[in-house]
């Protein structure tokens, strides 16, 4: 499975098993779509993303073509399909998710750091809560995580485990 980040205004984030070339972009493969479930998940915790598939663009939006859905009101969409969410809000959070899926994380880790302590100079300590939430769920996901990059074709790889006295390797070529 893969991560693909489609090339649209308003980019949504899914999980596929398929490759179209149509500028998207496309992270992994992963082990197990178990991964990429808890990654997603991760994500949406993170950056509340638009999930449906209505052609979102300045046009559409301007005419009120759209109405927000249920993931809106229970707060996992800001609303773009309504303009409730600038489109230059919602890269900025898909360049942080782009950097996440590239195992980027330190960068995303430090603006998170820096809007918690913005928000706690400004005694808007609930505001600094979300991002401490945030910079935690990141830093243990990033403790876990091993990314791959499909750009990687000729590589040895090996693992060594060691237990008590013991230690075992395991080599891949």
């Amino acid at each position: 499975p893969w991560i693909c980040l489609k090339n649209e205004p308003f980019p949504r984030v899914f999980s596929t098993r398929k490759i179209i070339k149509d500028g998207s972009k496309y992270f992994g493969p992963y082990t197990s779509q178990t991964m990429v479930r808890l990654l997603l998940e991760l994500i949406r915790q993170l950056y509340p993303l638009r999930t449906c598939s209505l052609k979102l663009n300045q046009s559409n939006i301007e005419k009120h073509k759209f109405k927000v859905c249920l993931e809106y009101h229970i707060g996992n969409c800001k609303g773009p399909c309504e303009g409730f969410q600038s489109e230059d809000e919602y890269n900025e959070s898909i360049a942080m998710v782009t950097s996440i899926l590239r195992g980027e994380s330190n960068d995303v880790l430090q603006l998170l750091r820096r809007k918690m302590r913005e928000s706690a100079d400004k005694l808007d300590f609930e505001e600094a809560q979300k991002f401490k939430e945030k910079y935690d769920k990141l830093e243990n996901y990033r403790d876990k995580s091993v990314i791959v990059s499909p750009n990687v074709h000729n590589v040895d790889v090996f693992t060594i485990l060691v237990v008590n006295n013991s230690a075992y390797a395991n080599f891949l070529r």
